[in-house]
């Protein structure tokens, strides 16, 4: 993508992390509701190519409040529904060449799960339903809605749980961009 007299593309994939709590209701003895509140740090890598040649990290710190609808077979869990962004900051490198504005703040998750015993181990998918995010670039005072074909967060997760019918849960994760 170009912006002014900047070309920007993306950069390799970079890890972040995230911590939270899990509240979770079991409705029958197959079928839960879950809801959490975590905190991401979702790190991204731009490369700027031209007469500012560089590469650009981006983090992007954010509350998230997804609503989770479950299933419950033996220690196999499969869940998903929607994932709301309540907060959002951005930081970066080099805010005078780049900044992002991340404009999504509803999206979908889902995954598959496993209990053993008090703890658990979560590998998920989360993004957007529609089939492109629209992000506003500014670069050099110049600023740009651009159309990003994925902006997916996937990683794995692990914690530990109470054994009350209403479970707490705290976890922390690895994620992955793409």
């Amino acid at each position: 993508m170009e912006i002014g007299e900047n070309r920007f593309r993306p950069g390799p994939a970079k890890a972040g992390y995230q911590a939270g709590f899990v509240l979770r209701f079991n409705l029958t003895r197959r079928l839960h509701l879950q809801s959490e509140l975590n905190f991401a740090f979702v790190n991204y890598s731009i490369r700027a190519e031209g007469s500012r040649a560089r590469s650009v990290s981006l983090r992007s710190e954010r509350f998230e409040i997804p609503l989770l609808l479950g299933l419950q077979f033996g220690p196999l869990r499969l869940f998903g529904g929607a994932q709301f962004r309540v907060a959002d900051s951005e930081r970066d490198s080099a805010p005078k060449l780049l900044k992002v504005n991340f404009n999504d703040d509803v999206g979908i998750m889902g995954g598959v799960g496993f209990n053993i015993r008090k703890f658990f181990f979560d590998f998920r998918l989360s993004g957007y339903a529609r089939s492109h995010v629209w992000n506003t670039f500014v670069s050099d005072g110049v600023s740009q809605r651009v159309r990003v074909p994925r902006n997916l967060v996937y990683g794995g997760w692990s914690g530990s749980s109470s054994e009350q019918k209403t479970r707490v849960r705290r976890r922390t994760l690895f994620l992955h961009n793409k």
